[in-house]
């Protein structure tokens, strides 16, 4: 019998938590909305002889990240400012963990190091009052992975 995944081992990402350390400093990031951390891998061709189809090879990897969050703070503004005033970058970690206490999975987090915004909103308004949200986009140098989702009944010969 095939075994297939309960629809209480999917995560709601309305219990994630993330935060942000800027000089030493924790901040608890509760303003976002959604949030994506990518690693993509920079590969290369490689022709093999006696062969039609090409073999491919990561060299590199490259970190990115993405999201939208309640535009209420100015924690990133203060980096703008600094960079603004001396030119100097501010770089910073976020851990990410996400979890859901119905799911076997449980949750997994992610710290990704040496952060470098790419943006900063400084100022947003509407008036239809709908939620203002800022977009921020970041790039990171490291990563590492404290905790790893509990593989699910089936998977991995669990």
């Amino acid at each position: 019998m095939a075994t297939t995944m309960l629809g209480k081992d999917t995560i709601r990402g309305n219990f994630a938590e993330c935060y942000i350390v800027i000089d030493g400093v924790r901040y608890n990031f509760m303003q976002g909305v959604d949030l994506e951390i990518v690693i993509e891998y920079e590969q290369k061709e490689i022709n093999v002889l006696g062969a039609t189809m090409k073999e491919y090879h990561n060299s590199m990897a490259y970190g990115y990240g993405k999201g939208n969050f309640s535009f209420n703070t100015s924690i990133m503004n203060k980096m703008a400012e600094e960079f603004k005033k001396s030119g100097r970058n501010t770089y910073w970690d976020m851990e990410l963990t996400v979890f859901d206490p119905d799911s076997e999975a449980n949750g997994m987090t992610c710290v990704v190091r040496r952060c470098l915004s790419k943006n900063d909103l400084l100022g947003k308004f509407n008036s239809n009052g709908d939620i203002s949200t800022a977009k921020l986009e970041f790039v990171f140098s490291d990563f590492e992975m404290p905790l790893k989702f509990t593989p699910l009944h089936g998977v991995n010969g669990a």
